[in-house]
């Protein structure tokens, strides 16, 4: 793939435009967590979150591996990702709910 920018031509190698597609994939699957916190989540439970870069990122991986290596429907991938994620993080002691 070629990107112009500046007047200047740039070739993507396969492996780089993959990082880039998975990289944007993963900003996107955060985004979906935090639009969907406050439907599996208390309030008291979500202040405990909702600025926790490592809580997202995490839940966003479980979230994508939800969607493309079991099959599961968006709305029980997205809820279960959460409640997991959030479940692991209580069990290490990274919160405190």
């Amino acid at each position: 793939m070629k990107i112009e920018r500046n007047g200047m031509e740039y070739k993507l190698t396969a492996d780089e435009l993959w990082a880039a597609y998975s990289e944007q994939q993963h900003i996107n699957d955060i985004t979906n967590i935090e639009l969907n916190l406050d439907n599996n989540l208390s309030d008291e439970q979500i202040k405990e979150v909702e600025n926790n870069s490592e809580f997202l990122s995490e839940a966003a991986y479980a979230l994508r591996s939800n969607l493309d290596d079991l099959d599961m429907d968006f709305d029980f991938a997205v809820s279960k990702a959460i409640a997991d994620t959030f479940d692991d993080f209580k069990t290490k002691g990274d919160i405190s709910e």
